[in-house]
């Protein structure tokens, strides 16, 4: 297993305060890198570890309307501005296991960095981190700020009926 898997493993459902407990397989350079050096990941590797894995897609202004035309339900990740992403680690990765428990109906991506502000208007986000929820091209349902797991499941029961598992 590479290092960045590993290191998705270890994350795989933590909080951020459990973050700095590491698979022991774990290069001690990567680690260094992805904590600046002081054991903690950094908030966002949550969001970049999932588009690097392919869970998640990253978006330029020019993708997203041909990737909402997509089937299933879309979700847009707004994680905020990369120095203020503090909470948008913990839903990057809730939305990565709600995507497990619902494989196959439904994709999310996150904006390039520059084109998440001007885009906000347009989902009808008012505040990050936020789910933008899409079917047929349309904005269906804003899930705003940091929510309890089962908030997050009933809003993708809403649509999508039960977990397939999870």
């Amino acid at each position: 297993m590479n290092a960045q898997a590993d290191l998705s493993s270890a994350l795989n459902g933590a909080r951020p305060d459990d973050a700095n407990v590491f698979s022991p397989g774990l290069d001690d350079a990567l680690v260094d890198q992805l904590t600046q050096g002081n054991g903690v990941v950094a908030r966002t590797t949550g969001i970049e570890l999932a588009v690097e894995a392919g869970a998640f897609e990253r978006l330029s202004v020019d993708d997203i309307d041909r990737w909402l035309a997509g089937p299933g339900l879309r979700i847009v990740l707004f994680a905020g501005p990369p120095k203020r992403q503090r909470d948008a680690h913990d839903v990057a990765i809730a939305l990565r296991e709600l995507l497990r428990s619902w494989p196959g109906q439904a994709s999310a991506a996150v904006l390039e960095p520059e084109a998440e502000a001007d885009q906000m208007k347009r989902f009808r986000v008012s505040m990050a981190p936020s789910l933008a929820l899409c079917a047929g091209g349309a904005v269906v349902e804003v899930v705003p700020g940091v929510r309890d797991w089962a908030d997050y499941a009933a809003v993708f029961r809403r649509y999508l009926g039960a977990a397939s598992h999870g």
